[in-house]
């Protein structure tokens, strides 16, 4: 077998290789739920891992909290009730809007296309089994959440 027959399967391995190299990319903790409290909703925002744009980790802003999201991972947040604005930095089509109720979780997904950073709310019996693979990814370490009232 000479050379150039190597280089289609060898590519192919390499290929592999660095796909399955990036699932394990963000290592904090698996998902776990965290209970709303009356006074605040929960808001999961996450990124299933893809092999497209894994490499990149665009900011996003999400009411008050701002994080560059990788790819397989996810950030809990508590906020207020009341409107949320959610962004992505260098793509003006990925504006999201909605209303947060106290007591009350949501989930964000985040998508990179071709065209762009996507951002939409995903029904929690759809979110809950994707963000399971997704490791919490947090600037110092996992929310605590806010004391029952």
């Amino acid at each position: 077998m000479g050379v150039r027959a190597l280089r289609k399967p060898l590519a192919l391995l390499v290929l592999l290789a660095v796909s399955f190299a990036g699932c394990d990319s963000v290592v904090g903790q698996e998902y776990q739920p965290m209970p709303p409290s009356a006074s605040k909703s929960v808001i999961y925002i996450y990124r299933p891992w893809h092999f497209y744009a894994s490499g990149t980790s665009p900011l996003i802003t999400c009411g008050q909290d701002s994080i560059e999201l990788e790819a397989g991972g996810y950030h809990t947040f508590y906020n207020d009730a009341g409107p949320i604005d959610c962004s992505a930095v260098g793509s003006p089509n990925a504006a999201l809007k909605f209303t947060a109720d106290l007591g009350r979780s949501y989930y964000v997904r985040e998508e990179i296309k071709a065209e762009g950073v996507h951002l939409a709310i995903v029904d929690p019996d759809i979110a809950k089994n994707e963000i399971t693979a997704c490791r919490l990814q947090s600037v110092a370490s996992a929310p605590t959440p806010p004391p029952q009232q």
